[in-house]
């Protein structure tokens, strides 16, 4: 955790000014050798909103460089301010975490629009005002609680009334053994239950007039002056990361002057230190620097502990560490840490152990308390505590530094190409455990393919004539399936490079095969009842996998068989899967009942992408006189009006079309896939400029949101044949071909 003053920003402001952008990279860097788990990132509202204009706290993502989606939280410092023009003028920080690893000196991270809700984060930080026990207020997060003390319990008891009274401004610690949140629970379960360990830890602090743990006050050189209870509260920002409120004290008595302070509390998720800034105000008599003293209890414990203490003073990290080791309750470390300039050294009285520190009236002074309980597990030894503490010190005295980078679409060739290739190069130095040539890799190359004759590196070609050397330019084994055919479209395009006859031999004999044992039309998916179906183009994903295949063979060849095959059966397949009300395409025949939770019928975004891309690459190389074209860029042109207006405002088109609400994330390789098809159409003149040039724009912008610092497609979904949710940094070899085949088309369009 890093206050915002300390927090070095460099805000690239020409680009922010020039770019139209649905994200911004944030380069977040630092000088510190050693680890920094649980770092608190936090940039302004205000920086966000300038970078991506009308972003939503609720719509957006924040990412790593692996595309992970992070928590976080915006914090609203006006809830009561007017917003007309949806600046987020209310809003503070944008805060977010990340574990630093030792070494690692900088990190990249994204800030993105999205359409969708984002979700709702664990609770990790919690503060809460206690009226129902006199006025406490109590805070924690997932390592540590805390409390302090109201009015209510500053006040005399009636008589006879029994009521505790305790005048003090000391703070307390409740030692958890648990991350979830407490507080709640244990002012539930009451006073005798929270004061033993019943399997989440225990109050075993002892407070009472002493300054507990960072309680304050003011020193004269003999003796501290202190406040009583707080008067009032305020709740500023509360979870799930980042908890802040501020407690204010009454005017109190100090050598002559009135003193008031107001304490801000920075709770953070993941540590054990809070940030306190406290400023302390002389409202009767003349102002001038005051020596405040930050106190750590010297007698802690529970009667009956035999409590064993250790200090550790420490003046190059200004900081004063205690260790008490107990008979029974284990032992507590506590801390106190004053980073800057103002550190005076320390002192003690009859009660405390003192950090001292000058101030300026109406000036904060900003410090670190905290505690760690060894029964919790993280700090087990003394030496343990106090190089935590240490290394809490030296991170206070090493802040991050934070530049934003707008991320603007790649639009011009050289960026499409530059971005194309980044993709590609990832891909292939992390094949996974795909089968090398089947219909996952297949679309992959067919990809690749698309970005060889606009590379000026001749790396994407040469890779795939190794794969087809490797291979002996054999297609998969399954002589009728269509999954099996789709890597001939790169052994046929390769061909049509260098006119080797060895790269379609196989192709050309596996598709005479079949032309001379043809299966018959049967296209029932019911598998009992055809035991054979994927022999046949039965589901909607085949078009895409074999006609383009045939359709290269026979430009290769120039045999009209292949050619007069890919059409027949294209229309065989259409006639029995294409919904003519909804000009879309089912899956395959088990989707003609099914319905999805709103009624619609069921038509997966990827199944009707790989039907659209199959009609460009068939219509790629059909005779402009073919008999059969005229229908197929009707049907072409009738889907695509269809899916155009199923597309959403963030550029992504969903996994179910007609019910995005149940898959609400977003999904690339669909995408992608219609990227690629209007793109050709407008490039060309099959589909209107006005109208689909904006789509294809937006799905660009879209697809190259999903890319990570190191070249990695997320947001594809898995292997299946239905809308489905998954794991959104999902990437597969097929989503990877859809975004290359979109960037080839999309940098025909020119910039816009």
């Amino acid at each position: 955790m890093i206050p915002l003053r300390r927090l070095l920003l460099c805000l690239c402001a020409s680009a922010l000014a020039a770019a139209a952008t649905e994200r911004v990279t944030l380069n977040v860097t630092h000088s510190l050798e050693a680890a920094r788990p649980s770092e608190t990132i936090t940039v302004p509202w205000s920086a966000i909103n300038q970078a991506l204009p009308g972003a939503l706290l609720q719509h957006i993502a924040v990412k790593d460089s692996a595309g992970h989606s992070l928590p976080y939280q915006v914090t609203n410092i006006a809830p009561e301010a007017k917003d007309p023009k949806g600046v987020g003028i209310a809003y503070g920080e944008l805060v977010f975490q990340y574990d630093f690893a030792a070494g690692e000196k900088s990190a990249t991270f994204t800030v993105e629009k999205t359409e969708a809700v984002a979700p709702v984060f664990p609770a990790r930080t919690f503060a809460r005002y206690i009226p129902e026990r006199l006025d406490d207020f109590a805070w924690e997060n997932d390592r540590i609680a805390h409390r302090t003390y109201g009015p209510a319990l500053a006040a005399p008891a009636e008589p006879g009334s029994g009521k505790e009274v305790l005048v003090t401004s000391g703070l307390d610690v409740w030692c958890k053994r648990v991350s979830y949140p407490i507080v709640d629970r244990w002012y539930n379960k009451g006073h005798d239950h929270y004061h033993h360990d019943e399997g989440e830890g225990m109050d075993m602090y002892q407070v009472g007039s002493s300054r507990g743990c960072g309680g304050t006050g003011i020193w004269d050189g003999r003796k501290l002056s202190v406040a009583r209870n707080f008067k009032t509260w305020k709740i500023i920002a509360n979870g799930p990361i980042r908890t802040i409120f501020e407690l204010i004290y009454d005017a109190w008595e100090s050598n002559g002057l009135k003193v008031t302070e107001t304490k801000r509390f920075t709770v953070d998720a993941g540590h054990n230190l809070d940030e306190m800034e406290s400023t302390f105000t002389v409202v009767e008599g003349a102002a001038r620097d005051l020596i405040v003293a930050i106190g750590l209890n010297k007698a802690p414990s529970d009667k009956g502990q035999d409590p064993k203490m250790e200090l550790t003073p420490s003046t190059p990290d200004r900081s004063l560490t205690q260790w008490v080791a107990q008979k029974t309750n284990g032992s507590l470390g506590t801390a106190v840490i004053v980073p800057s300039a103002a550190f005076q050294g320390f002192a003690e009285d009859d009660t405390n152990q003192l950090v001292l520190a000058k101030v300026i009236s109406g000036q904060p002074l900003r410090y670190y308390v905290g505690a760690g309980w060894s029964k919790a597990g993280e700090f087990t030894t003394q030496q343990q505590w106090n190089d935590y503490v240490a290394a809490w010190a030296a991170r206070a005295h090493s802040p991050l530094r934070i530049t934003l980078v707008p991320v603007p679409t790649p639009t011009t060739s050289a960026e499409i190409v530059s971005v194309m290739e980044h993709v590609a190069d990832w891909q292939l130095a992390n094949p996974g455990n795909w089968k090398p040539i089947d219909w996952e890799n297949g679309a992959f190359f067919a990809g690749v393919m698309a970005l060889v004759p606009v590379s000026t590196s001749p790396r994407f070609r040469t890779a795939m004539m190794s794969l087809g050397e490797k291979h002996h330019w054999e297609l998969a084994p399954r002589p009728y399936h269509a999954d099996d055919h789709v890597v001939g479209q790169t052994y046929a395009e390769l061909y049509l490079q260098q006119r080797d006859p060895q790269l379609i031999a196989p192709l050309q004999q596996q598709f005479d095969f079949i032309l001379a044992h043809p299966k018959d039309d049967n296209l029932d998916f019911d598998a009992a009842k055809n035991p054979d179906r994927l022999d046949r183009w039965s589901w909607c994903d085949s078009l895409f996998m074999a006609p383009p295949a045939w359709v290269r063979l026979w430009k290769a060849t120039d045999k009209p068989a292949y050619l007069d095959f890919a059409v027949t059966k294209w229309w065989v397949t259409s006639d029995f899967l294409y919904d003519k009300e909804e000009h879309l395409y089912f899956r395959d025949s088990s989707y003609f009942d099914k319905r999805e939770k709103n009624g619609r019928k069921v038509f997966w975004s990827r199944g009707n992408g790989w039907v659209m891309a199959g009609l460009v690459r068939v219509l790629q190389f059909l005779p402009a006189d073919h008999p059969a074209r005229r229908r197929l860029v009707a049907q072409y042109r009738e889907m695509a009006d269809k899916i155009v207006t199923l597309q959403h405002a963030d550029g992504f088109w969903r996994a179910s079309l007609l019910d995005p609400e149940s898959y609400p994330m977003q999904e690339t390789s669909g995408t992608g896939f219609y990227c690629y098809a209007f793109a050709w159409g407008v490039n060309n003149g099959l589909l209107d400029r006005a109208r689909f040039e904006p789509a294809v724009r937006r799905a660009w912008a879209a697809l190259t949101s999903c890319v990570t610092a190191d070249g990695k497609l997320t947001h594809v979904q898995p292997v299946g044949a239905t809308p489905v949710t998954f794991d959104e940094n999902y990437t597969a070899p097929y989503g990877v071909g859809a975004f290359l085949l979109a960037g080839s088309e999309v940098r025909r369009l020119g910039q816009p």
